[in-house]
């Protein structure tokens, strides 16, 4: 993909970039202070170090493909980031080119000190550019967080659903 200019969606001193399979560790450092704060989970260290090999292993296996990641980097630091995870879907009537490809917007999480600079927006923004390169026809946010929604209505994204889940049990040999 060649290099996009994100630098009309951030103030100054920050910049949005693309993650590369260099930015695993630190994607990984993210998603755990993440899950910690936002899920209220308490693991031991056992299940703390799985969850991160096991975010590790998937990111080394997709990064780049199916999934995507945007920085924002403030002052050097990076202080944001937020993913997609790009699917294709049976063809619908509208879509592009037959089949639909979507991308769902995931692990949006900004660092508690750079947080009411304006990150998360930035990067919504920015999504819809990285999409149409990828041939994405359409992006979702899927957010309980009532801030979250707010940014995605401001950015442009529209209410779309609510969505059902069942869960099924899965048994482990």
């Amino acid at each position: 993909m060649t290099a996009l200019d994100f630098s009309t969606l951030v103030g100054e001193g920050a910049m949005i970039r693309l993650a590369t399979k260099e930015d695993i560790p630190a994607i990984c450092d993210l998603r755990v202070a993440q899950s910690l704060e936002y899920w209220g989970v308490n693991p031991g260290q056992s299940e703390l170090s799985h969850f991160r090999s096991e975010t590790e292993a998937h990111l080394r296996r997709t990064l780049g493909e199916r999934v995507m990641f945007l920085f924002v980097e403030e002052d050097g630091e990076i202080a944001s980031m937020s993913g997609v995870e790009v699917f294709d879907r049976l063809p619908t009537f509208g879509g592009v080119s037959g089949v639909q490809r979507t991308a769902t917007v995931v692990a949006c999480y900004t660092r508690p000190e750079f947080r009411g600079h304006g990150h998360m927006a930035a990067m919504l923004s920015a999504w819809p550019l990285v999409a149409m390169r990828a041939g994405v026809d359409a992006i979702y946010v899927e957010t309980r967080n009532a801030t979250m929604r707010h940014v995605a209505e401001k950015t442009g994204y529209e209410h779309a659903s609510d969505r059902f889940r069942m869960t099924i049990e899965v048994e482990v040999d």
